[in-house]
């Protein structure tokens, strides 16, 4: 009998031992699907590619900046390039009007931000862009032949990236973040990051301190650059219409 219940009792515990490895497995690879199906990523399908046309010398001459910044020709014709490509995809001819160059800004790995306008037409495009891939994605373009408006004046515009809601007056849980021009700025400029990037943090369950490194305003329209160790994300937010949008730039 001895023997008898010795060896049950080894087969009882083999059982469960076996039991036990096989939940912490399925444990293991639950959350590694969890995690990695909600890790933050550089999403490639927001992204357009777009070519050099065949002589293209003189593409940029319809390209200037503001007060004569400086950048050198070969931006303007990275910005000339995405321009004809944006004009194809929409049916709109953006290159009929010289374009002015409001700002270029490099934001992260080849990554720049650029917003650029027509006087004369009443246009403003502000766009993500890496020249080195040859691709680039919309934030906004204002124009009259725009499907979407914004701000409380509804100024029609077109956007490449899909746009959630936030309320104004929802209960979120703050994310800790440097805020340079918090002293600068109105109180509503900064409540329209910190509630799109605690939906951020919730999506995804990322923590930390983020660091806004760069605010710029564009009637209607707000665009924030924050970084975190780990991650680089643009935000455009469009305070108005209460309406958000990001890209994940690093990871």
């Amino acid at each position: 009998m001895r023997r008898f219940g010795h060896t049950y009792n080894n087969k009882k515990r083999t059982v469960l031992t076996c039991l036990i490895l096989f939940c912490l497995l399925n444990t293991a690879i639950y959350r590694h699907r969890f995690s990695s199906s909600q890790e933050p990523k550089a999403d490639a399908a927001v992204w357009h590619s777009y070519e050099e046309p065949e002589n293209h010398i003189y593409y940029h001459d319809f390209m200037a900046s503001r007060d004569g910044q400086g950048y050198h020709w070969w931006i303007y014709c990275e910005l000339a390039y995405i321009l004809c490509d944006y004009s194809e995809k929409t049916g709109y001819d953006f290159t009929a009007d010289t374009w002015i160059a409001e700002r270029i800004f490099p934001v992260c790995d080849g990554y720049y931000n650029a917003v650029i306008s027509q006087d004369t037409q009443n246009t403003c495009i502000a766009l993500l862009f890496r020249p080195d891939e040859k691709k680039y994605v919309i934030l906004y373009a204002q124009y009259e032949d725009g499907d979407r408006t914004a701000g409380v004046s509804e100024i029609s515009f077109s956007s490449q990236l899909s746009w959630k809601t936030f309320d104004f007056h929802e209960h979120y849980d703050a994310p800790s973040v440097r805020n340079p021009y918090a002293d600068i700025c109105e109180t509503s400029v900064s409540t329209a990051l910190y509630i799109p990037l605690s939906h951020y943090e919730q999506k995804y369950g990322v923590t930390g301190e983020w660091n806004i490194r760069e605010l710029f305003g564009h009637s209607p329209f707000f665009d924030y650059l924050v970084e975190s160790e780990q991650l680089t994300v643009w935000f455009c937010v469009d305070i108005g219409q209460h309406f958000y949008t990001c890209v994940t730039l690093s990871e």
